[in-house]
């Protein structure tokens, strides 16, 4: 009787081993032919030219951080000169998460940055961003360069930000006048 339990310890013991390498091998074969899409980059096709850029600015950067709010990293540049159009000395520029087609910028580096606006300035790998000391960028095909200038409406911005924290805080004094008023 005792080496009928042995033997069917063993017996059993082995059929689990069986059982667990076949169950590990059939895994390795389901999965084995499928794409790995999730971490791989993918460009829309809107974006995959540079000429879609709304703005090219040759900048140095001065700041990054993670954007939270919409996912991945939010780096600020300082511009130095930029073609298509004019911009602020200062942008922020989005980018998405490296797996989704993000572009890590280097803080202090200088880049040759392509970025198309939607709701905010963005840019990613399938644009044609580039480290400015690598060349390769025929600068003269990207048409005239203009320098990168303060907003003109800046004083009166100043102003009227002014204006209402005056308003807004005469209101609040007036609202505290008025109540110790009712009080007494």
């Amino acid at each position: 009787m005792k080496i009928r339990k042995q033997a069917f310890k063993a017996i059993s013991f082995n059929c689990m081993v069986y059982q667990k390498i076949l169950f590990s091998i059939s895994i390795v074969i389901l999965f084995a032919g499928l794409p790995l899409k999730g971490f791989s980059c993918e460009c829309p096709e809107k974006l995959q030219s540079p000429e879609q850029a709304n703005l090219i600015f040759k900048g140095k950067v001065i700041q990054v951080n993670t954007n939270w709010i919409s996912g991945g990293w939010k780096f600020t540049f300082q511009v130095e000169q930029s073609w298509k159009r004019s911009c602020n000395p200062i942008l922020i520029i989005n980018t998405p998460w490296e797996k989704d087609c993000g572009y890590v910028f280097e803080e202090g580096e200088e880049y040759l940055v392509y970025v198309y606006k939607g709701f905010t300035m963005r840019t990613s790998v399938c644009m044609g961003n580039v480290p400015w000391d690598s060349g390769g960028t025929d600068l003269k095909a990207l048409g005239p360069t203009f320098s990168p200038q303060a907003p003109d409406n800046l004083p009166l911005m100043t102003g009227l930000l002014s204006l209402l924290g005056f308003l807004a805080v005469s209101f609040f004094v007036a609202i505290l006048v008025r109540a110790r008023r009712r009080k007494f």
